[in-house]
C-alpha cells in the first residue's frame, strides 16, 4: 500500500512538473518579436569555400532574458532552432522584451566534408525592438582551420561619434582576388573577423556604400591591418 502510494506522489509530482515546463513556455511574449538571420558559410582547408546549404544552426538564451518579469528563480536556456536553405540563409523569430538588450550564442551542427568536421559560431545582439531584424553571418571551419584563426576587430562611428549599428563589414587580402569575408555591425557600432589560416598578412578593410534606415552612407576603407589590429572606420551620409 505505502508503495502504491509513492507511485502516485511520484507520478503527480512528474505531471506537476511537466505543467511548470509548459507554463514558462506559454509566458515568453512571441506577440512582439524581432528576427535574427544571416549566411552561413563553409571554408574548406583547401582554400575553397561554399554555402552551407541544410545546415542547423541554433541561438541558446537564457529564458530570463525572454521573459517579461521573469522571477528570481527561473533558470535554463530556450534553444532556438533553424535550418539554412540552399543559399545558406538561416533565419528566426525571437521574442522582444521592450527596453532589453543582450547578446547569445549561435551556433552550428558538425557537418562532415572529406572526413573532416566543420562547425561555427558566432555572437549577436538580440532584437530590441518588434519587427526589427539582426544580421549576422556564420562562418564554419574545420578544426585545423579554427585553431589558427587570427581576429581583427573595431569599431564603425558615423561622423566620427555615434556608433553605426546594422553596418555591412568586408574584411579582404590586400592586392588579392581571394573571397572577402563579410560580417555586420553590433549595436554599439563594433565587429569583429576571425580570419582563417592562410590570411597571415595585410588586411583591407571595407565598409562599402550601403542604405541603413532611410540614409544613404558613402564607401569607406582602411588598409593594412594585421593580426590582432583595431580598425576603427568613420562613415558620413551622402
Amino acid at each position: 500500500m505505502r508503495l502504491k502510494f509513492f507511485f502516485s506522489m511520484l507520478a503527480a509530482a512528474a505531471i506537476a512538473l511537466t505543467g511548470c515546463n509548459k507554463q514558462t513556455e506559454l509566458e515568453i511574449n512571441y506577440g512582439k518579436s524581432g528576427t535574427v538571420q544571416g549566411k552561413v558559410t563553409i571554408f574548406k582547408d583547401n582554400g575553397t569555400s561554399e554555402v552551407a546549404a541544410g545546415v542547423k544552426v541554433f541561438a541558446k538564451v537564457p529564458y530570463e532574458e525572454l521573459i517579461t518579469d521573469a522571477p528570481d528563480d527561473i533558470t535554463g536556456d530556450k534553444i532556438f532552432e533553424a535550418k539554412t536553405d540552399n543559399n545558406g540563409i538561416y533565419k528566426f523569430e525571437m521574442p522582444v522584451i521592450d527596453g532589453t538588450t543582450s547578446s547569445f550564442n549561435l551556433y552550428t551542427e558538425n557537418k562532415e566534408i572529406d572526413g573532416k568536421f566543420y562547425y561555427g559560431t558566432a555572437s549577436a545582439d538580440r532584437p530590441t525592438t518588434p519587427n526589427a531584424t539582426v544580421f549576422q553571418n556564420i562562418d564554419m571551419f574545420s578544426k585545423e582551420m579554427d585553431e589558427t584563426v587570427y581576429t581583427i576587430s573595431g569599431k564603425v562611428l558615423i561622423s566620427g561619434s555615434t556608433a553605426a549599428s546594422g553596418f555591412t563589414v568586408e574584411a579582404k587580402k590586400s592586392n588579392s582576388s581571394e573571397k572577402t569575408f563579410t560580417t555586420t555591425t553590433n549595436s554599439n557600432g563594433e565587429y569583429t573577423f576571425q580570419l582563417p589560416k592562410g590570411w597571415e598578412g595585410n588586411i583591407t578593410i571595407t565598409v562599402p556604400a550601403q542604405t541603413v534606415g532611410e540614409k544613404e552612407y558613402g564607401e569607406e576603407t582602411t588598409s593594412s591591418i594585421t593580426d590582432g589590429k583595431v580598425a576603427d572606420i568613420t562613415v558620413s551620409e551622402n
